[in-house]
């Protein structure tokens, strides 16, 4: 049987949900059946990691998107020159992959991983007569971008893959029959073992005492992600309990490290230095939550899915998240996780400060997320229904 060929487009913007979940994509799917490769515009981590995985990338290498918006204090204003510019450069781009494409005639679906390679890839695929998927896995807040979005989802994409039930309401209601919901998935063995030598091992090279309680925060350091709010907290905390650790781990995007060195001006101000760990990117996620006692997921936008939730419960950790986005769909409130307001560390602090003092209370909730993750987040439910996706349109 011919292999059905698929080709994912992705820009690179470090290892965020988007990427893992390419990552598990490419990882999981069965390779006698599909013949997988990826357009990628840079060698970095997600280069290095899918041609470890044996797949076959073509290096593409193109100028950067610029930001729309400037900051001037806390304003943020559009940037009429750069929107000029991104324009151009999506024609740019959609040529560059449309030139791609009709070298490559044996490729049957384009699969874009980002909002930009939406616009581009979908622009592309349509002018070389190629069915197009859209993975969207974000939320966008102005309303003028998504009337714009929806109107390019109803031309370009013969399907959009929503990872939740928010995300799939960003589209018009004309649009709903290309969309196929299917949320994310984790291979749950990795979660599973629990090493306790191992995880003294980790905890000794950051420097955490066996007697320190660990709360920790695992995302791209983004400002949406929540990161003030939980340093707040986290000076609130260690008013009261002097057995604290807080970690805090992700990179930057696009390499940019204004907001890493914000989050650390605000630690030295807060002076919680010596409480707070940045420990940066960590390949093997599984091992830091081996470590962490409390998890906190306390965006402060809507959350398209929350890749990172579904890890810590499948960890059995205790999850606090922010009530905005799809966060409703993962948990169940005091069931199998905890939901609280946003961006109020007050709040958030309280409810962790509940939790330390009675921890033998909240001990189940732990083993209910794990067996939540079992029965509807698992990797093989994710991959059987993208491969139906893909076998279905060719």
């Amino acid at each position: 049987m011919q292999k059905k060929k698929i080709v994912f487009l992705d820009e690179g913007r470090g290892i965020g949900g988007a990427e893992r979940n390419l990552i598990n994509i490419l990882t999981y799917l069965n390779n006698e059946k599909f013949e997988l490769s990826v357009i990628l515009c840079k060698k970095d981590k997600l280069y290095s990691i899918i041609k470890n995985l044996k797949v076959k990338v073509f290096l593409m290498k193109m100028p950067k998107f610029l930001s729309t918006s400037l900051e001037i204090g806390n304003i943020r204003i559009y940037n009429p020159f750069n929107i000029i510019y991104d324009l151009f450069l999506v024609l740019f781009k959609s040529f560059k992959i449309f030139i791609f494409l009709k070298s490559h005639n044996d490729i049957q679906i384009l699969q874009t991983n980002g909002m930009f390679e939406h616009i581009y890839g979908g622009i592309a695929a349509k002018l070389s007569k190629i069915k197009c998927i859209w993975h969207f896995q974000d939320i966008p807040v102005n309303f003028l971008f998504r009337f714009f979005l929806n109107i390019l989802a109803f031309i370009f994409p013969e399907k959009i893959i929503v990872i939740s039930k928010k995300v799939k309401a960003v589209f018009f209601k004309k649009i709903q029959k290309k969309i196929v919901l299917i949320y994310n998935g984790i291979d749950l063995n990795r979660f599973k073992l629990k090493d306790k030598d191992r995880y003294n091992r980790i905890k000794n090279n950051f420097g955490i005492k066996d007697y320190e309680f660990v709360i920790g925060i695992t995302s791209r350091l983004v400002y949406w992600k929540g990161h003030i709010v939980f340093l707040k907290a986290a000076s609130i905390l260690s008013k009261k309990f002097s057995n604290l650790k807080f970690l805090i781990v992700g990179d930057t995007t696009f390499g940019n490290k204004k907001y890493l060195g914000r989050l650390k001006r605000l630690v030295e101000k807060l002076n919680i230095k010596n409480k707070v760990i940045f420990t940066g990117f960590i390949d093997n996620i599984e091992d830091i939550l081996g470590i962490i006692d409390i998890f906190v997921h306390c965006s402060i936008r809507p959350e398209p899915f929350g890749l990172d939730i579904i890890e810590a419960m499948a960890s059995e950790k205790l999850v606090i998240a922010t009530d905005l986005g799809a966060t409703d769909e993962i948990i169940t409130n005091n069931k199998d996780g905890i939901i609280i307001k946003p961006n109020n560390p007050k709040i958030l602090a309280n409810t962790i400060s509940e939790v330390i003092v009675s921890k033998e209370k909240y001990n189940r909730i732990g083993i209910s997320a794990r067996q939540k993750v079992e029965e509807r987040f698992c990797i093989y439910n994710y991959i059987k229904n993208i491969s139906e996706l893909y076998n279905s349109l060719v």
